[in-house]
């Protein structure tokens, strides 16, 4: 048996959930922290990044302004995660509305989202 090129083996898998495995925060001194969440589904998932290639659709857990939401893109995305930017009222409907009410569920947005993107499943693709 030969040697096996470990990237070349490794599946490609999209995640889409409410938050994203990596926790952004915003320092006293207006710069952002990035650091790996714990628990949950991040935790759950964590064994498997050995041989699946994740790329991560979620909520960086706060409200980014437009002028450093391509910064937060370029540090999420060392991390293979992709952030999905919503507005306050967005944010507090959802988690205080709608998730507290109801299971999660796919809107257009996001299939529009890996609709775009290259290692979405084909089935999302356009035709």
């Amino acid at each position: 048996m030969g040697s096996l090129d470990a990237d070349s083996e490794r599946k490609n898998i999209c995640v889409v959930s409410n938050r994203l495995p990596i926790s952004v925060k915003l320092l006293d001194n207006g710069n952002y922290d990035f650091s790996i969440s714990s628990g949950g589904l991040v935790g759950a998932l964590r064994d498997l990044s050995q041989s699946l290639q994740f790329k991560w659709y979620g909520w960086p857990g706060l409200d980014i302004p437009d002028a450093k939401k391509q910064f937060v893109r370029d540090e999420l995305a060392k991390h293979h995660a992709i952030p999905i930017f919503f507005g306050k009222e967005l944010v507090d409907k959802h988690y205080n509305g709608f998730s507290s009410q109801y299971s999660f569920q796919h809107s257009g947005g996001v299939n529009e989202i890996l609709r775009q993107d290259s290692m979405a499943s084909p089935a999302l693709s356009d035709k």
